[in-house]
């Protein structure tokens, strides 16, 4: 089974993914970070340094499953 494991630096995930990568049987898996992003995948309310982060979210899990399959 293909899997890809996000963290969002503005939150928690950040440091739980790579433990729940490590843990994971996945013989293909990838690690991404969105730099900024929160829980929700936006960014916190009123900071506008890391970009439109729910787009960058989408967009990478787009180009991740279109190379995948």
């Amino acid at each position: 089974m293909k899997a890809v494991y996000m963290g969002m630096t503005g939150g928690w995930e950040f440091s739980a993914v790579e433990g729940i990568l490590a843990r994971a049987t996945s013989e293909d898996k990838t690690v991404a970070f969105v730099e900024g992003a929160t829980h929700t995948f936006n960014p916190e309310r009123g900071d506008d340094r890391f970009g439109d982060t729910l787009k960058t979210t989408y967009d990478y899990v787009a180009e991740w499953l279109n190379s995948k399959y």
